[in-house]
This record gives C-alpha cells, sequence and structure tokens, in this order.
C-alpha cells in the first residue's frame, strides 16, 4: 500500500516539476522580451528628448533669428537680398548644432547620436534622401506612420534608427521654398535655383531620423534580466521545494482519509441497511418518486401488492398512481393532474394540508392520508401513504354509535311532541262523535275538525321524517339553507330544551345557503348541544342560555354555539377533541361526541371546529361560558 502511495507522490511531484519547468521558461522569455522591449522605450524617451532640443533650435530660428533678419531688412538696416545660411536656415544651423554635440560626446568617449534631415527636394544636396527615406516621407504624407523604428546590428555594436516627420510647410516657408523669383537673392546665390523650390503649403517635406547607440541600454536590460531570472529561480526553486515538502504530506493525509472514506463507507452502507430495516418496519406505505416513477421503496409497498420485491412491480408498472381511485374525495384524473400540477408535486407544495387517496387493488379499496416532501435531488419526492382504511371503519362504528346514544333522547323528543298533537286528534275526533251522537254536529264543525286533524297528522309526519332522516344518515352533498338545518336540529332537541328550560337564542342569516352534507351538520349541532346541556343543568333554571349564530366571512360560513355554563378548563380544553375523553362519569358519556363532531367538520367537511371559553354580557349581566366555533367553506368539495 505504501509503494502504491509513493508512486502516486512521486508522479504528482514530476507533474508539479515540469509544470514548474515550462512556467519558468515562459516568465524568463517574457522577462527577455519586456527587457528588450524597456530599452528601446528608454532610447525612444532620450531620443525624443533630443529631438525636441533639435526642434527647438529650429524654431528658434524659425520664429526668432529669421524674424529679427527680416525687421532689420524691412527697415534697410540690412540689404533686403541678403542671405546667409548660418542666420537664415534652421536645418544648416541645427546640423551644425548635432556635429558640436557629438563632439563633446566623443571627448568624453561617448558614441555620437546621429541627426539627419532628409527630403526629396532638399536645398543642400547632403540632404537629400535615399530610397527608404523617400519611403518613409511619402508614409508620413499619407498618414500611414506616425513614427519609425528599426534595430540595426553592426559587427560591434547595436544601433537604433528612428524617424520623425518634420512639421509641414506654412504660409512663411514659402519665402524661401517657393518660386526661385521670390526668395532672397543671396540664397539663390548660394544654392541656385533648382533645389528647395516649388514646394507647396500643408505637406511634409522632410524627416528627421537619429541613430541612437543602444548598447548600454541594452546592457542594462541584460543585467535586468538576468537579475529577474535568478530571483524567479529562487522563487521557483524555494515553492517547488515547499510543494513538494506539502504533497509528500498531503499524499500521507490523503492515504489516511482513503482508509476513513472507506471505513466511513462500510459504516455508511450499515446504516442504509439499518434505515432500511427501520423503513420496513414502519407501518406506512414509503415511497421515492423521481419523475412520477418509484425509484425505491419500504416492505410495506410490496406487501400491499402481494408481491416479492421492487423488480417484480417494476415488470408490471413503474407508478403507483395507476391503483389510484379518489384523490382529495373526487375522482382521480386521467391525465394524472391536480391543479394543472402533477399529483405529487402538488402533494409538495400543498404540504401544509392534509390529502386522502383512495386505492383500489384487487376489488378491494383502501384509503390512506398521502403526503409529499421534496428530496435535496428537487427531482426525488418522498410519498408517505398511511393506510387508514381501519380508522374509518372504526369511525363509521362511533358515529352510529354516537347516533343510538342519542336516539333514546331522540325517542323521548318524538313522544313530548306527539303528546299534544294526538290528544288534539283525540280530542276532535271524540267531539264530533258526541256531537253526532246528539244531532249537534254540522257541516262546518265537522270540516274545521277534520282540518285541525289533518294538519296534526302533517305535523306528525314532519316529526317522523325529521327524525328518519336524522337516523338514516344521508351522506349525499345537496344544497341546503344554514336556517332550515339549525331548525331541524332545534326541531330534533325541542324536548330536551323544554324540560331543562334553556333559553335559545338564534341569530342565522336567513340567506345563507351551503353546498354540504346538511345531515352530518345537524348531528354536529346535535353532539354541541348536548355538550352544553350537561353544563347548562348544573344552574338556575331561569338562567340557562344557549346563542347560536351564523353568518358569512368571506368565502366561509361562521357557525357559533355560546353557552353560560361556565367555560373549560385549560387542562380540559386541549383534550376536548380527544376520543372517549370525558369529564362525566362513565355511565352518563362516552366521550365520542366532540371526538366525532371535530372529525365530520374538519376531515369530512373541510371545515374547522375551534373550542374556547369566552366572558360576555346578555341583557346587562356579565356571563361566562363556552364558544364552539366552527368554519365552513361555502362550497364543501
Amino acid at each position: 500500500m505504501f509503494m502504491k502511495v509513493l508512486q502516486v507522490f512521486r508522479l504528482k511531484f514530476t507533474n508539479i516539476v515540469l509544470l514548474s519547468v515550462l512556467s519558468f521558461f515562459l516568465l524568463t522569455f517574457t522577462y527577455y522580451k519586456k527587457t528588450q522591449e524597456n530599452a528601446i522605450n528608454n532610447a525612444k524617451i532620450k531620443i525624443n528628448e533630443l529631438l525636441f532640443q533639435y526642434k527647438a533650435f529650429r524654431d528658434y530660428v524659425g520664429k526668432v533669428q529669421k524674424e529679427e533678419i527680416y525687421r532689420l531688412q524691412k527697415e534697410g538696416k540690412i540689404d533686403s537680398e541678403y542671405f546667409h545660411p548660418a542666420l537664415l536656415s534652421s536645418t544648416f544651423s541645427a546640423r551644425n548644432v548635432n556635429h558640436i554635440y557629438n563632439d563633446l560626446k566623443e571627448k568624453m568617449e561617448e558614441k555620437p547620436v546621429t541627426i539627419r534631415f532628409a527630403s526629396d527636394n532638399p536645398r543642400n544636396p547632403l540632404n537629400k534622401a535615399n530610397l527608404e527615406e523617400s519611403m518613409l516621407l511619402k508614409q508620413f504624407n499619407n498618414n500611414e506612420i506616425s513614427e519609425y523604428t528599426k534595430l540595426i546590428k553592426n559587427d560591434d555594436e547595436t544601433l537604433l534608427y528612428y524617424v520623425l516627420p518634420t512639421k509641414k510647410t506654412t504660409e512663411k516657408c514659402m519665402k524661401c521654398h517657393s518660386e526661385p523669383s521670390l526668395a532672397p537673392k543671396g540664397l539663390v546665390e548660394i544654392y541656385g535655383d533648382k533645389n528647395g523650390f516649388n514646394e507647396k503649403v500643408g505637406t511634409i517635406r522632410a524627416i528627421l531620423s537619429t541613430t541612437y547607440p543602444l548598447d548600454k541600454d541594452l546592457e542594462v536590460a541584460s543585467n535586468t534580466f538576468y537579475l529577474l531570472t535568478s530571483i524567479t529561480f529562487f522563487i521557483f526553486s524555494t515553492m517547488l521545494y515547499i510543494v513538494y515538502v506539502f504533497t509528500k504530506r498531503l499524499n500521507i493525509i490523503n492515504h489516511t482519509l482513503d482508509e476513513k472514506v472507506t471505513k466511513r463507507t462500510i459504516e455508511l452502507s450499515k446504516e442504509k441497511e439499518y434505515i432500511k430495516r427501520i423503513l420496513d418496519i414502519n407501518p406506512s406505505i414509503i415511497i421515492v418518486l423521481n419523475k412520477g416513477n418509484i425509484v425505491s421503496a419500504n416492505r410495506q409497498l410490496y406487501d400491499f401488492l402481494n408481491i416479492s420485491n421492487q423488480e417484480e412491480f417494476l415488470n408490471d408498472t413503474k407508478s403507483i398512481d395507476r391503483y389510484f381511485l379518489d384523490f382529495n374525495n373526487t375522482p382521480f384524473p386521467l391525465d394524472k393532474k391536480i391543479d394543472n400540477k402533477n399529483w405529487y408535486d402538488y402533494l409538495v407544495d400543498e404540504q401544509s394540508n392534509t390529502h386522502n387517496v383512495s386505492i383500489d387493488f384487487n376489488n378491494t379499496i383502501n384509503f390512506f392520508i398521502i403526503s409529499g416532501t421534496s428530496l435535496d435531488n428537487k427531482d426525488e419526492i418522498v410519498i408517505t401513504l398511511q393506510n387508514i382504511t381501519e380508522q374509518i371503519e372504526k369511525d363509521k362504528l362511533l358515529f352510529e354509535h354516537s347516533k343510538l346514544s342519542s336516539m333514546e333522547e331522540m325517542i323521548e323528543n318524538i313522544a313530548h311532541q306527539w303528546r299534544q298533537p294526538l290528544s288534539v286528534i283525540s280530542t276532535s275526533a271524540t267531539g264530533m262523535l258526541l256531537q253526532k251522537e246528539y244531532g249537534l254536529l254540522s257541516d262546518d264543525q265537522f270540516i274545521k275538525n277534520c282540518n285541525v286533524i289533518d294538519e296534526n297528522t302533517q305535523y306528525l309526519s314532519k316529526t317522523i321524517d325529521d327524525f328518519r332522516n336524522f337516523i338514516r344518515g344521508d351522506n349525499d352533498k345537496i344544497h341546503f339553507n344554514l336556517k332550515d338545518d339549525v331548525n331541524i336540529f332545534i326541531q330534533l332537541v325541542h324536548s330536551s330544551i323544554k324540560k331543562y328550560k334553556i333559553n335559545v337564542i338564534d341569530n342565522i342569516d336567513q340567506d345563507i345557503w351551503l353546498d354540504g352534507y346538511s345531515n352530518e351538520l345537524v348531528q354536529c349541532f346535535v353532539n354541541i348541544f348536548n355538550n352544553s346541556k350537561d353544563a347548562l343543568i348544573d344552574l338556575d333554571e331561569d338562567n340557562r342560555y344557549l346563542f347560536i349564530t351564523g353568518y358569512k366571512k368571506g368565502m366561509n360560513v361562521i357557525i357559533e354555539f355560546k353557552d353560560n355554563g361556565g367555560g373549560i378548563s385549560d387542562e380540559v380544553l386541549s383534550r376536548i377533541f380527544e376520543p372517549y375523553f370525558t369529564t362525566k362519569h362513565k355511565s352518563q358519556g362516552t366521550g365520542i361526541g366532540l371526538h366525532m363532531t371535530y372529525n365530520m367538520i374538519v376531515d369530512g367537511m373541510h371545515g374547522e371546529l375551534e373550542g374556547s371559553t369566552v366572558e360576555y354580557e346578555y341583557n346587562g349581566i356579565s356571563h361566562k361560558g363556552a364558544n364552539f366555533k366552527i368554519t365552513l367553506p361555502l362550497v364543501i368539495v
């Protein structure tokens, strides 16, 4: 193992060395080019300084010295035809100054810097441009170049040949460079009437070229190059040593890390198997989907589908949704989308809500609470299916038990409500028999008694219908009026209201219509009433109140039952909707009424049920009691 690590280390370090050597040679090449360029640029600066002085001297001759000669000629102090190049030729004077400058440099044992004035039409034949200079002059006039540089290497020295254009000719220049007849006679006598004439305004008639010795500048550049190369070599050597030591240590650390990673991989594999076992014993079905297709699942899925493993399942289908029957109490759509989203994406977006699905497998329907959570990999979603089929069956039994527990009171209510109508029917019938026997029964009295009997018979029939509908428990959604539902509830518990002298005060908006489960809502009202009745019977008969209010709020309906039975303690309030929880003796209550009410409101009607203790005033008297607040959507889906 150590030898393998050593081989990897050597291989990596060799690559670093090769890269370092390549970088070193690249840098040294760059140093050489830059130091050479710097030497030439420094030489240009010196040349430009010298040429500026040269041009300044020519400008002095042209603008000061000449003007003074012309002034003296105009005043007649000097002959108007007088001309001498030493006084009136800036080129002549500048060339001689350059000779003096180079003589001084030779005395100082320095190499000369020659400045040459070259033109295609010079006054002095010494300034005649050669072929190269003539081409450069043409390029300057065509604005093709603004300067020209070239290195000249002789046997014993290197020179910088640097060329700049002179200024363009002006009107003042034309005095000596236009027609010979306009030039001073002294000038023509010295140079003749051929050379230097017939020039035009606005042209560059000459160039200034400089031959500058570069040896000293190149020597400085070479020294700088060697210094930079030496420093770079030292830095690279030091860095390579540091990298060598660091890489060696790093490879040892990597080797240690490899061992740790291998060990951790084995541990993670064991942990994965451990987690899988935990998931397999989880009672819920857990599925991992990728774009709707199952990529993993726990044992519960395969047990539910009666298959042995995932491969067997995938051979038949890749998704669980083929078995969906209803989703959130509505038929599962063919396009498998809810609110224009894939059903699994919808579950992720609506995690805060409870969702249900029914699954039809082998002609057996099971009911599940379904939820979805996105993993770090957004393409993968964990779907959890909690089987609530047994719970639903149990809830149905609880519901029926809750109804049966209320039937004795309902029968008592019916018996009480029937007494008066039956008494009226009996009295009317007996009265007609007596009147008939004594010949006192008139037609009007007969019709009146028959109508009374019919009205009371209809009342009895309606009472039977209300009771039958309540007991039957029809779960079909219908369009119903809230006020009518409350009236049916009051009719069903009328006997208890009268028996226990409870003052029921209702304030229900007449125009509230709902689409939902009317009969289940009445059952909820009965359960809440029974809870309030048990608290109210401990009060004085003249001080028992139950307030029922109903109103719209946005797209919801709010229904509140508020009594003055003293309220609910915090300890009881936190458990009031739990199954089998009751504060009454076991012989008096089962503790399932409010639990079933909560399930019907929240799960069956997608509403909310809240219990609280409130304090309020009625008829100038302070009261304290329980308040049950039902919130329902106008349309129960």
